[in-house]
């Protein structure tokens, strides 16, 4: 897990409170969210410390939400790391499928500046080989009825 201090992990009756020094805000809480199956939560924040506090809604333990959480704080952490990474790709992406829509037919404008060459090269084939394939080669298009009767 990516934080700058160890979780500290606070256990009253019913209740338990993860807390996290410098915790990255969005997977701190997507943990949370994650959790709504088993615990109601509650998150807050004290200068850059985070805070969640847990109530289980089923038969689940408080040591075992704590445990739960943390899980969930570190794959959010991953989720996150891979999302802001990749931003550059997908501005890329959209800012040439909006493009190629573009009904006045005006070229792309110009291309994301974080962006490499090969990635370049790799969205500019995933795109001609998405226009190769046709307006719709999976009848994604076609409503349930159309589908039914075909």
């Amino acid at each position: 897990m990516r934080t700058r201090s160890k979780p500290k992990v606070k256990r009253g009756a019913g209740w338990t409170e993860v807390s996290v020094q410098g915790a990255d805000m969005p997977a701190f809480l997507g943990a949370a969210y994650q959790l709504t199956d088993a615990a109601h939560a509650v998150v807050g924040r004290a200068g850059r410390a985070a805070t969640a506090t847990l109530w289980p809604k089923k038969r689940t333990s408080a040591a075992r939400l704590a445990e739960r959480f943390l899980a969930a704080y570190a794959d959010q952490l991953s989720r996150w790391t891979v999302e802001r990474a990749n931003q550059d790709v997908r501005a890329e992406v959209l800012r040439r499928a909006l493009a190629r829509i573009d009904a006045s037919g005006a070229a792309p404008g110009e291309p994301a500046p974080g962006l490499s060459v090969e990635q370049k090269d790799e969205i500019a084939r995933m795109l001609a080989e998405a226009e190769a394939a046709g307006p719709d080669p999976l009848g994604i298009a076609r409503s349930w009825e159309e589908g039914r009767d075909a």
